[in-house]
């Protein structure tokens, strides 16, 4: 299987995952649906590191997406060995840094969408403002003002697992001036 495929098999599996992540924030706080919602969020993250790798984009920019993918990662195994809970402290820091990570993502996330425009392109780029923006608002909306940008998490990521199966975006390192990961 090629790099691309793998990478929009990836890209669909991360926006189920994400999918059931968010509903997952409905369920109780208790230790096992805690480590539910943990082990769903390291898994829908690692699932976006081929995803990443797959877009164009310059080197300076991809980490943007590694960051938010790993960092991620590491902030939901903290959160399920803190024993993390919305409304404690440890919580609040776990998601101001979480916010931090997504603006990350929102620099890789508009770097993908200038190398790609068209309409893959456009919705990269309101998914990644979307993302990043939240983050500069959060202390001062409600938590669920953050449920539209979930909802567009999910749909960018079926959007670019189709994008990317079809071939229809910029890929691998070609914004580097290197070669793609694999021919489509």
């Amino acid at each position: 299987m090629s790099a691309t495929r793998f990478a929009s098999r990836a890209a669909f599996l991360a926006a189920l995952l994400f999918a059931l992540m968010f509903a997952s924030f409905g369920l109780p706080s208790t230790p096992a649906f805690t480590e539910v919602k943990a082990v769903l969020g390291v898994l829908a993250h690692a699932a976006l590191l081929p995803v990443v790798a797959a877009l164009a984009a310059p080197a300076w920019a991809r980490v943007g997406g590694y960051a938010w993918a790993t960092g991620d990662i590491i902030l939901n195994v903290a959160a399920l060995n803190a024993g993390a809970a919305p409304g404690d402290a440890t919580f609040a820091l776990l998601m101001a840094l979480r916010y931090g990570l997504h603006v990350c993502a929102m620099v890789w996330l508009v770097e993908v969408a200038w190398q790609n425009g068209g309409a893959f392109g456009l919705a990269t780029a309101v998914m990644g403002l979307a993302l990043g923006g939240f983050s500069f608002i959060a202390p001062f909306v409600p938590a669920w003002a953050l449920y539209p940008v979930m909802v567009l998490v999910v749909a960018w990521l079926a959007l670019a697992g189709r994008a990317l199966g079809k071939g229809e975006v910029a890929q691998g390192r070609e914004a580097d001036g290197g070669q793609p990961l694999s021919p489509s």
